[in-house]
């Protein structure tokens, strides 16, 4: 009966041992960085160092951040990205901006945005019937066809919409001297294809077939 105690309780000893030999094993990896998932027994395997994520997969994830402008972590809204030094290794980060965080975010308007933009555009123009000597200033869109301008400047002028034929007027330079050039508008083009401004009073002349 004593031999049994004995034993039993060099079992439960045994069994203690271990177990603090455990605890101080997981202590040591969380220390060192080990892996305990990865640790083997002491006495065969090598203890293998848990690496940090590379550099690039974190430039990639900042790199989506700023061409999508938009994140799910609140954290990184208002923020700007720099590099910093720290314990002889460069790493990204992320820090407070005080400027307007559309400077970080602003992503240039799309081709259809733009062209958008530009057909809303009210414009000024001037249209001149030299032959009737009337001369009149007109207000337009940039979609506006030039058909329905000249409809509405022959109409204003009394003349011929049918016969009417509309002209760009720009003026160039030659020899010291300012000399008209006069560039066909194509009926089917709008008024900003056609040449007109946006920024300044763009000049048309207005003919009609038989015109001298």
């Amino acid at each position: 009966m004593r031999t049994n105690i004995t034993r039993t309780m060099s079992m439960s000893d045994d069994a203690l041992k271990r177990r603090v030999l455990r605890r101080h094993r997981r202590q040591d990896c969380h220390n060192h960085q080990i892996d305990p998932s990865r640790r083997g027994p002491a006495s065969t395997t090598s203890p293998s160092v848990v690496k940090p994520r590379p550099v690039t997969f974190r430039i990639e994830r900042v790199r989506r951040l700023l061409l999508d402008g938009t994140s799910a972590d609140p954290r990184h809204l208002g923020k700007q990205i720099k590099w910093e030094e720290q314990d002889g290794r460069t790493r990204l980060s992320a820090v407070s901006h005080e400027q307007s965080s559309q400077e970080l975010y602003f992503r240039p308007p799309s081709q259809q945005q733009q062209d958008q933009w530009n057909e809303n555009q009210r414009l000024v123009i001037r249209i001149a019937h030299r032959a009737s000597k009337q001369e009149s200033k007109f207000t337009t869109k940039s979609s506006t066809r030039v058909s329905k301008v000249v409809s509405g400047a022959c109409k204003s002028f009394g003349l011929d919409a049918k016969q009417a034929a509309l002209y760009l007027i720009v003026d160039i330079e030659d020899e010291d001297e300012m000399t008209e050039n006069f560039f066909l508008c194509h009926m089917d083009d709008t008024m900003a294809r056609a040449g007109a401004e946006h920024d300044t009073e763009s000049r048309f002349l207005l003919t009609i077939a038989g015109d001298p």
